[in-house]
C-alpha cells in the first residue's frame, strides 16, 4: 500500500519573516498553490523543539487510559454553535475508533481543542473544551495552549502572506467578519498499528477528503502513510517532512476564495499496518458566518455564496458519511 513514487514538497522558509521578504515568499506560494499541488512544508523559528514537544503532546495523551479518554468525548457542550443551535459532531473534545462522524471507518483516535470563542452579537459559540485533569497530566494543558499561541501566529503570518498573493493587501484578512472569531482547531491523532488499511474495502487511517477550511499546518511523527491525488486519480504518497517542518495545505474554502486559482488537493492516509502513526494537526478556520465567495477583486470559477457553519451541517448531515468528497 506504501510502495507509491514519493513526492517531495517545496519548502516555504519564514524562519526570518519580514516586510521585505514578503512579495518574494508569497511568489513563491502563489506559484505552489496556482501551479502545483497546494502542498508544500514550512519552514519557521526553532521548528525542530515545537513540533517535538508537539509530537510528544500527543503521544502522552493517548496513553491514557480508555476511561480517561472517554471522559473527555466530544458531545453537545463541544459542538460548534450557530444563533445557539449545536452543529453535531464539531468542535473540541475525544473522538475513539469509529466516532467521527465524517470517517466512521478511520482506524485511528482523536482529540481537539478549540478556542471556546463566543461571538455575542451572532449567537456563536465555537464550543467547550474538555481538558485531561491537571493530576493526570501535569502542565500537559499550559503547554498545548503554548504550541496553539505558537501556530495561531504563524496561521496570521501565513495568511499575510497568501492575501498577497492574491493581489490583496497584506492587512486584508485583518478585516472584522474573517478572523475575528476564528473557528480553528489543534487536533491530537493517533493512527492504529496492526489495522492495515484496504482501500478497495473502504478501510483507512483517515479516509479521501478535503480539508474544508483555510488552511491546515501538520506536524507529523516521519511514519509513511500520508499521500495526495494529483489528478483525481492516481496517489501519490508524501515524503515526511525535513525535521522541524511543518506540512502545510489549502482547505476548500480558501479555494473559494481564490476563484478557483488556488488548489485543495484530495489526500487521505494509507496505513502498511505495521506501524503506529501520530500526528497534530492545526486547523486554521474562519468565523463561522463569514462569507464563502470569492474575495473582492478575486475574478475566477463562479460559487454560490455560503458560509462555514452551512457547508459544516451540510457535510456532518450527510447519510453516507464515507463516501469521498
Amino acid at each position: 500500500l506504501l510502495n507509491l513514487n514519493m513526492l517531495t514538497l517545496e519548502t516555504v522558509d519564514i524562519t526570518n519573516y519580514s516586510e521585505e521578504d514578503l512579495e518574494d515568499v508569497a511568489r513563491q506560494v502563489a506559484d505552489i498553490c496556482e501551479h502545483g499541488h497546494g502542498f508544500f512544508y514550512l519552514k519557521f523559528r526553532n521548528g525542530e523543539e515545537h513540533l517535538e514537544n508537539a509530537l510528544e503532546l500527543a503521544k502522552q495523551f493517548f496513553a491514557l487510559s480508555n476511561e480517561d479518554k472517554s471522559a473527555l468525548e466530544n458531545d453537545e457542550t463541544c459542538n460548534f454553535k450557530l444563533c445557539g443551535r449545536p452543529i453535531a459532531g464539531t468542535g473540541p473534545g475525544y473522538r475513539g475508533r469509529g466516532c467521527d462522524p465524517n470517517f466512521s471507518l478511520d482506524t485511528r483516535e482523536s482529540f481537539n481543542v478549540g478556542s471556546e470563542a463566543f461571538d455575542e452579537e451572532h449567537d456563536t459559540h465555537l464550543g467547550m473544551n474538555k481538558w485531561p485533569e491537571e493530576n493526570v497530566l501535569p502542565n500537559w494543558r499550559r503547554r498545548v495552549s503554548e504550541y496553539s499561541d505558537l501556530l495561531l501566529d504563524l496561521s496570521v503570518k501565513l495568511r499575510t502572506i497568501l492575501a498577497i498573493s492574491l493581489g490583496l493587501k497584506q492587512n486584508f484578512f485583518n478585516t472584522p467578519g474573517y478572523f475575528d472569531y476564528s473557528s480553528w482547531l489543534l487536533g491530537f491523532v493517533h493512527y492504529f498499528s496492526g489495522s492495515p488499511s484496504s482501500p478497495s474495502s473502504g478501510k483507512y487511517g483517515i479516509r479521501p477528503h478535503t480539508d474544508c477550511g483555510i488552511f491546515t499546518l501538520l506536524a507529523s511523527d516521519g511514519q509513511p502513510g500520508l499521500q495526495v491525488s494529483l489528478d483525481g486519480e492516481e496517489w501519490v504518497g508524501v515524503s515526511p517532512p525535513p525535521p522541524g517542518q511543518l506540512v502545510v495545505n489549502l482547505g476548500k474554502n480558501m479555494e473559494v476564495w481564490s476563484g478557483g486559482r488556488f488548489r485543495a488537493t484530495l489526500h487521505r492516509v494509507v496505513m502498511g499496518g505495521e506501524e503506529e502513526r501520530y500526528s497534530v494537526p492545526f486547523f486554521y478556520e474562519s468565523n463561522l458566518d463569514a462569507k464563502v465567495k470569492p474575495l473582492p477583486g478575486v475574478v475566477g470559477d463562479f460559487w454560490e455564496e455560503t458560509t462555514p457553519a452551512e457547508i459544516l451541517d451540510g457535510r456532518l448531515a450527510k447519510t453516507d458519511i464515507n463516501e469521498a468528497m
